[in-house]
């Protein structure tokens, strides 16, 4: 017979901040997808522009890239190991949207705190990936 593990706290702590971060993307893609009035207010029509004119491709990416951190986030507080899977994608996808970005679709304008931003967000997916990687490897993950 097998002795079932106890979850590490860690796990919960980690899924329950991956979540809300993920969601807070969730809902930037949102608003910017509906064109949120109040929302939309923060950008100039130059960045507004540039929104709408993103290729299709680009919004599958983003929107892969944002959704599936979502589902890997409450994966991974459903201790499926699935969520590996998904974060593994997720990340391809951020990686697709991020090439979009500075090769293919550059927006107007690009600046440090941008760069800042898209480097926090590749290094929570990578480390959304290690994770649950780490979690599936010590039999956290079913």
């Amino acid at each position: 017979m097998s002795e079932k593990k106890k979850t590490p706290w860690h796990l919960w702590v980690v899924g329950i901040i991956t979540l809300l971060w993920n969601a807070f993307g969730g809902f930037d893609y949102t608003m910017t997808k509906l064109n949120v009035d109040w929302y939309m207010e923060a950008f100039t029509a130059e960045q507004i522009a540039y929104y709408q004119s993103l290729p299709q491709w680009f919004v599958v990416a983003w929107a892969l890239s944002i959704w599936l951190s979502v589902a890997g986030s409450l994966l991974l507080l459903m201790k499926s190991r699935i969520s590996t899977l998904v974060f593994v994608i997720a990340l391809f996808s951020y990686g697709a949207a991020l090439s979009g970005t500075f090769h293919f679709h550059p927006p107007p304008t690009l600046t440090d705190q941008d760069m800042i931003i898209s480097g926090v967000i590749l290094a929570v997916l990578v480390f959304e990936c290690a994770y649950s990687i780490m979690m599936k490897l010590r039999g956290f993950l079913r």
